[in-house]
């Protein structure tokens, strides 16, 4: 089962600054690692496992990215209509709120 790399980490007796000189990336990197904000690149991941000493199948990592919202996330009423008014605008030409008349000078 996979292990947080936090978990790992902190059993070590390794500072967040330690393990990214030691895998030779920046401190905010394994900070991102170990929120599960981001995931580390495959090379960093084996850096990871010779570092801790376990399996590269035993570090939990990110989920892969996803395109679009969040699951279960909505857009608001407010937000559906702000984005439509956007749309229009875009397809009428008009740039922001402000309408560019042909021939007026902006």
């Amino acid at each position: 089962m996979p292990r947080a790399i936090r978990e790992l980490r902190v059993e070590r007796g390794l500072t967040q600054e330690a393990l990214a000189r030691l895998v030779g990336v920046s401190s905010l990197s394994v900070s991102d690692w170990e929120n599960l904000y981001k995931r580390p690149r495959q090379e960093s991941v084996e850096k990871l496992a010779t570092v801790l000493e376990v399996p590269v199948e035993e570090i939990e990592l990110a989920p892969a990215k996803k395109t679009g919202p969040p699951v279960g996330w909505k857009h608001t009423p407010e937000t559906k209509a702000r984005i439509s008014q956007r749309v229009r605008e875009a397809r009428n030409g008009q740039h922001g709120h402000e309408a560019v008349a042909s021939g007026e000078a902006a």
